[in-house]
């Protein structure tokens, strides 16, 4: 075997070459660099965007962890060769490098170049004295090689540990200094401290903790979305049997339009959470009903799955922008025809906006016949009933008071008897669905025929309180009566003409009575009309 760096002929079991001290297996260069292996558990991007401070913390921790290791590994290094080789020119913290990357090693024949010069002068020495055993010579320099890899391999692990400690105690101290700024609520050196603690955290359990609190102060400060994102995949990287940091993780996935790796997340993620996965809405409000054309009217529920205030607009407006949007409470309803446009965006807890959604409706309504309502409009003098009809799938409502009816006015429940006099009636129809028919309607003018006509019932009255022949004149006494027509009112059953007479005495004292004049017989009553909106008649006609 020849040296690769020198051209020294080597034997074939030899790890290093005799004349130069060059492994002859696994050859690694000189001039190469320690190969330092990435923790694929750690945000790899510029993310800390820290002040001078933060910078100066970690440079001042580097140089110092560094002279650490230094004095360690060149110490108990030199104090190891030197036992074998006194003046070793190999460099002790190549040589451990070396020494870790080799899973090979055997007990082949290890020798510096200052150990082959011995040999060769030495009279015991294979070249020089041919009385020398091969075998013992290749064992003492096995029984070196071995010497120097123990001694290697716990200075390595000697160096570990201390370096282990020394980042423990440091991730404490930032993790301990970040906690007390984050109860103060002084959020952004509680970043600083954090994010110094992950870069001294020496396990999963510390990196977990670190990561979890910087991701928690960046969504609270805002303006961290790449780095919260960043946090999150490496906290799923570590743990992924946390939901948590999928949910969150998704959310901040939608709100920076990088919907495209939801989907890779949620395949990825163990088996016994896809679905709640695949089912998680995030912060982005969601609707019920979906975009398109509906034939009734419809009551759109807005949703999100955290908890979340929405705020919303119906005319189309920017719903982050509008002035005039609207805090979510109840369902939103969509009544009448026509094309609707919805945008809706939520705040969290943190003041953090959602991406806005936009969900647009048009109303195109399957028509219900307006009700049929008979009899028709016209004067009647006799009794009459009142019927509506309509799609048995509808309820009729109704108002008698000239105002157009909805689902609050009356019920229409059966034939409704039509009032003496002037009336007005409004009908519609509502199905199932809500949809509202056209109006119907009906104005009625009742003036029953009576055996005795008004004039009769008067002339009646006038002789029953005083034989007076005209209406305004004085009689004997120098009373004036004054009489006025009120209306014609049942009255068990019976109708009778109401009528107001108003009687000024020669004194100027004024009396005023209602009479009831019966419209079968003329036969006058005393009449008074009671709380219930209703007429009564005593049997004594007497002034």
């Amino acid at each position: 075997m020849i040296c690769p760096k020198c051209g020294n002929e080597c034997d074939d079991n030899q790890m290093f070459c005799n004349a130069c001290g060059t492994k002859l297996k696994n050859f690694v260069p000189t001039d190469q660099e320690e190969i330092v292996v990435p923790d694929r558990t750690r945000p790899t991007s510029n993310i800390h965007r820290e002040e001078s401070r933060t910078a100066t913390i970690n440079t001042g921790n580097k140089g110092k962890n560094d002279n650490v290791l230094n004095k360690e590994n060149k110490g108990k290094n030199d104090n190891a060769l030197n036992k074998e080789n006194k003046k070793p020119k190999k460099n002790s913290r190549r040589l451990e490098s070396e020494l870790l990357d080799n899973d090979n090693i055997t007990d082949a024949g290890f020798a510096s170049k200052k150990t082959k010069a011995k040999y060769k002068n030495d009279k015991y020495n294979v070249s020089s004295n041919k009385n020398v055993n091969p075998k013992k010579s290749g064992k003492n320099v096995a029984i070196v090689a071995l010497i120097a890899i123990v001694a290697v391999v716990a200075t390595v692990a000697i160096t570990i540990s201390i370096k282990k400690a020394s980042m423990t105690k440091k991730f404490n101290q930032y993790y301990n200094n970040g906690t007390v700024y984050y109860n103060q609520q002084n959020y952004k050196d509680a970043r600083t401290q954090f994010y110094t603690a992950s870069n001294n955290a020496v396990n999963n359990e510390q990196r977990v903790k670190s990561y979890v609190m910087v991701y928690k102060v960046d969504s609270i400060i805002g303006g961290y979305e790449k780095e919260e994102i960043e946090f999150l995949e490496a906290l799923i990287a570590i743990d992924n049997s946390n939901i948590d940091y999928y949910k969150e993780l998704i959310v901040l996935y939608q709100n920076n339009d990088m919907n495209s790796k939801i989907e890779p997340l949620i395949a990825g993620a163990p088996s016994n959470m896809k679905e709640e996965l695949t089912n998680y809405n995030g912060t982005i409000p969601v609707a019920n009903y979906k975009e398109g054309v509906y034939r009734n009217p419809i009551n759109v529920e807005l949703s999100s799955s955290n908890d979340v205030t929405i705020y919303y607009t119906t005319d189309g407006s920017n719903a982050i922008e509008s002035e005039t949007k609207t805090e979510y409470s109840s369902p939103i309803k969509l009544k009448k025809e026509g094309i609707y446009t919805i945008r809706a965006y939520s705040v969290d807890k943190n003041g953090k906006a959602s991406k806005e959604m936009t969900i647009k409706y048009t109303l195109e309504f399957i028509k219900v016949d307006a009700p049929i309502i008979k009899p028709d409009s016209g004067k009647y003098t006799s009794d009459q009933k009142i019927e509506a009809t309509a799609a048995s799938d509808t309820i009729i409502y109704y108002t008698t008071d000239g105002t157009t009816p909805t689902t609050k006015s009356k019920k229409y429940k059966g034939a409704i008897d039509m009032p003496k006099g002037d009336s007005i009636y409004y009908f519609i129809a509502v199905n199932a669905e809500g949809v509202v028919s056209d109006v119907t309607t009906r104005v009625y003018n009742f003036t029953p025929e009576y055996s005795k006509t008004y004039d009769e019932a008067l002339e009646s009255l006038k002789r029953s309180i005083g034989g007076m022949d005209i209406i305004f004149n004085d009689n004997d006494d120098g009373d004036i009566y004054n009489f006025e027509y009120k209306e014609i009112a049942e009255i068990s059953d019976k109708y009778y003409y109401i009528i107001s007479c108003e009687m000024t005495t020669k004194k100027n004292k004024t009396k005023s009575t209602t009479y009831a004049v019966s419209c079968d017989d003329a036969i006058c009553y005393k009449a008074s009309y009671g709380s219930d909106g209703n007429y009564s008649i005593s049997t004594s006609n007497d002034d």
